[in-house]
């Protein structure tokens, strides 16, 4: 082949690697935007159950609180032992 269609085939694949290139960085582009979103989605969804989850637990301790009271009062009524 001769050099000068040599060189013409090698704009050409160059060209075609420069497109390739564009077209890969526009999609990783597009893929980072979107896990940046989902992973802002995520944090949020984290603090939202982080917040139930805290309720939650004050609600448990609250429960056992009632309980113990209930259990409290049940045993002097009934029992009729000096608490």
């Amino acid at each position: 082949m001769a050099p000068a269609a040599i060189s013409i085939e090698n704009a050409i694949l160059y060209q075609t690697l420069e497109q390739k290139v564009a077209q890969r960085t526009v999609q990783l582009a597009q893929a980072n935007e979107n896990i940046t979103t989902l992973n802002e989605q995520l944090r949020a969804e984290n603090l939202r159950m982080s917040a139930e989850l805290d309720v939650a637990r004050h609600l448990i301790l609250r429960l056992d609180f009632l309980d113990m009271s209930v259990l409290y009062s049940i045993g002097k009524r009934y029992i009729r032992l000096p608490l």
